[in-house]
């Protein structure tokens, strides 16, 4: 899966959201700048699809153990440590 399932997530564009070097946005607030609101709006979605496709990768029985996981960065690294 590793190595697969990140090709797959490369062409995506979305394995930043995996590196561990990835900063936290600030939660969001009404003095965000249009820039800033995009990048939070491109980071929930990149997670969601990035999520997503790992998810979709994973046996039924994975699938029900990882599907209540907060982001893609969980599952990626409690299905490395197996």
């Amino acid at each position: 899966m590793a190595r697969q399932g990140k090709v797959s997530l490369d062409q995506l564009k979305i394995t930043y959201i995996l590196e561990s070097t990835l900063e936290p946005l600030p939660a969001p607030n009404e003095k965000d700048t249009l820039e800033m609101v995009e990048k939070k709006r491109k980071r929930v979605e990149d997670n969601l699809l990035c999520e997503g496709h790992i998810l979709n990768a994973l046996s039924n029985r994975l699938y029900d153990l990882y599907n209540n996981t907060k982001s893609a960065k969980e599952i990626w690294d409690a299905l490395e440590v197996k």
